[in-house]
């Protein structure tokens, strides 16, 4: 166990999912740990990284492998604490896992969507599965690749100390891994990054323009075609309001529509919900979004989100559009749910914590 108040030495990556080990070793140096953020390739919408250990343009296979061995080797003697994400460590298949191990380090790993995806699971507890499935079909996502999943899900159990695996994560997760090693109620996001030049526009009951706004990374599995059908189906019936949908935008520009938006739309398919859903109630915005019943009654039964489906969206929404006074509240209550449940103090405070009892 790490000794308590001694400042930590923590290596996060290697992959880059929303910045979010960026924003945690950012944290973390601020408030006097050594903590430094090593990525295989660079993102262009969250470029927060410390070190990349891929060139570009990248080199062989077997010249990429050296390079991460040799990373590897270059932190191990830097670092007490390796914080992976997305089932990826240094050396392909996590097979530097026991030797990190062996040199008495302490591994934690967090789960971050497809790579802990069962389709098996899903199928089984989501009842719009069928929707995306063949949009799968090829990727990672893949019901054929669910046996090498679950290995992949048993080895990093069998050596990480622990493994952060919230929402709908958890069940794939638990489905392997010794409950007493997964930890359920710690959600990383990048609220971090949520940063805004200039005053969050207040909700008010009758805006002049009332501004609808969707942000479909993947338009298939966010559900976006029925979200549009919606959109004109609603349209037609004389209703006014501006419909934005943001794709490929850098992150702060996406931010500065949603801090102005009277509703998100967020997905309809995946069955809960994600960063943006997270990002919209941060600024006090009402959420349309689908959650299946297993995980909206297990991990966030107070969420104030709205229940939508691909068949009743146009509902929700036209009753939404019409009930200023609703939207106002449900903004109000999402502010509050993310101050209980996504502070961005507490949660660093958590894992440096969680670090400690190693």
């Amino acid at each position: 166990m790490t000794r308590p108040g001694r400042p930590l030495r923590i290596l996060h990556g290697l992959t880059n999912v929303v910045g979010i080990g960026g924003h945690l070793a950012k944290w973390q140096r601020a408030n006097g740990h050594q903590s430094h953020f090593v990525v295989y390739r660079a993102n262009a919408i969250f470029p927060n990284h410390d070190e990349r250990v891929f060139p570009e343009p990248e080199g062989s296979k077997l010249h990429s492998a050296w390079l991460c061995f040799r990373t590897m080797l270059r932190h191990m003697r830097r670092h007490d604490v390796y914080h992976f994400y997305a089932s990826r460590s240094f050396i392909p298949g996590c097979l530097d896992l026991p030797l990190l191990r062996l040199f008495g380090k302490k591994i934690v790993m967090t789960y971050c969507g497809s790579e802990v995806r069962l389709a098996a699971i899903e199928a089984r507890r989501n009842p719009f599965w069928d929707e995306i499935e063949p949009v799968f079909a090829g990727t990672v996502n893949d019901r054929s690749h669910d046996w090498r999943k679950r290995i992949a899900l048993r080895w990093q159990g069998l050596w990480c100390h622990r493994v952060l695996a919230p929402r709908d994560m958890y069940a794939p997760a638990a489905s392997v891994i010794p409950a007493r090693k997964i930890v359920e109620d710690i959600w990383i996001h990048n609220l971090s990054a949520t940063e805004l030049d200039g005053p969050v526009t207040p909700l008010v009951v009758n805006p002049e323009r009332l501004k609808i706004i969707h942000a479909p990374s993947n338009p298939v599995i966010k559900g976006t075609r029925y979200i549009r059908e919606a959109i004109e189906t609603l349209r037609a019936e004389g209703l006014v309001f501006d419909y934005v949908e943001l794709q490929n935008m850098p992150h702060p520009e996406a931010i500065a529509h949603i801090a102005t938006a009277d509703i998100v739309a967020d997905e309809l398919l995946i069955g809960s919900f994600g960063s943006l859903a997270v990002e919209a109630m941060t600024f006090g915005r009402p959420i349309i979004s689908f959650a299946i019943d297993e995980i909206r009654k297990k991990h966030f039964p107070d969420s104030p989100t709205v229940n939508a489906t691909i068949h009743n969206v146009t509902d929700v929404l036209r009753d939404l559009v019409k009930d200023g006074e609703r939207r106002v509240r449900l903004g109000a209550e999402g502010q509050a749910f993310v101050a209980r449940h996504m502070d961005y103090e507490t949660i660093n405070k958590r894992m440096i914590n969680l670090y400690r009892t190693l």
